[in-house]
């Protein structure tokens, strides 16, 4: 059978703890509003439901999530925004910096789980204005630990249409900017 122990004399133990059997199907807990919408469910396997009455894994929720003072945010409909809460697809990263600005890297790939060695993608906006809209990318310099723009070395922009190798200002459909440029 079924108990609920609200407080134990025993320091050892829970001071709220919800006993169920194996072999019930009933949830375990039901938290409810005022208006009777159930918020959150612990089904008798061990699911915990957040937003839905029936989780499909430990930890179900139906819904948006943010993560409090955070800018992580995963919509509803699946897309992921960091940096913003109403990613516009799969994955939408706000970062970056303004137009000529290069304090900020939008993305940083590194190699292996904690290894660093990592690349950087930059995006830069001059918000009105097309022409300081730019995307660059940089291999990082060997640093392990490397960061950007301290270890990182430009190896392509993509501005207005323009491809630059070597510049983050292309003048032209194809600028390549080197000491010795061989094509």
């Amino acid at each position: 059978s079924a108990k609920l122990a609200v407080q134990s004399t025993d320091p050892s133990q829970s001071a709220f703890a919800i006993y169920g059997t194996t072999t019930q199907s009933a949830p375990l807990l039901d938290i409810f509003n005022s208006n009777g919408t159930n918020l959150l469910r612990l089904t008798s396997d061990g699911k915990v439901g957040i937003g839905t009455t029936s989780p499909q894994a430990l930890l179900g929720i139906q819904g948006a999530i943010g993560v409090n003072n955070s800018q992580l945010y995963l919509a509803a409909n699946g897309n992921v925004g960091i940096g913003n809460t109403n990613p516009i697809a799969h994955l939408t990263v706000n970062g970056g910096d303004g137009d000529n600005v290069f304090s900020n890297a939008s993305i940083a790939l590194g190699y292996g789980v904690n290894n660093g060695y990592y690349q950087f993608i930059h995006t830069r906006s001059l918000a009105g204005n097309a022409a300081g809209n730019a995307i660059d990318f940089y291999t990082g310099d060997g640093t392990q630990t490397g960061t950007f723009p301290t270890n990182a070395v430009l190896g392509l922009t993509i501005s207005s249409g323009n491809v630059g190798i070597g510049t983050t200002s292309p003048y032209g459909v194809l600028s390549v900017t080197n000491t010795v440029a061989t094509l």
